[in-house]
């Protein structure tokens, strides 16, 4: 992945972005919510729907990777996982000397009797 900012490489046209994304939004809104069956709508206007929603992807999957993985942007899918088991797993940890002092509270102050 290039180091460019999104706007420079996903979004050309802000004005024309926003519009097509919140267009996008209405039509949604019209075919899970309304009645879609009398609905028409133009086969470059849904292009233009897709175009923007799929620069919106690129352009949020480049910024969580500039925010989450600092040090490069080229991991591979196996690498991602294995960071991601080894963060839970610290995490994990974390959480069960948290819930194991929580509980230990309790039964000592005589919330919980086993």
């Amino acid at each position: 992945m290039e180091n460019q900012r999104p706007n420079e490489k996903f979004i050309t046209d802000w004005d024309s972005f926003y519009k097509h994304l919140e267009r996008t939004f209405e039509l949604r809104h019209i075919f899970c919510h309304e009645k879609a069956d009398i609905s028409v709508v133009d086969y470059n206007e849904i292009g233009n729907c897709l175009e923007a929603t799929a620069n919106l992807i690129e352009a949020t999957n480049y910024l969580m990777y500039q925010k989450l993985l600092k040090e490069r942007d080229d991991y591979t899918q196996a690498e991602l996982t294995e960071m991601s088991i080894e963060k839970f797993k610290v995490e994990n940890s974390k959480l069960k000397k948290i819930e194991e002092g929580a509980l230990n509270y309790l039964f000592f102050s005589g919330f919980l009797n086993f």
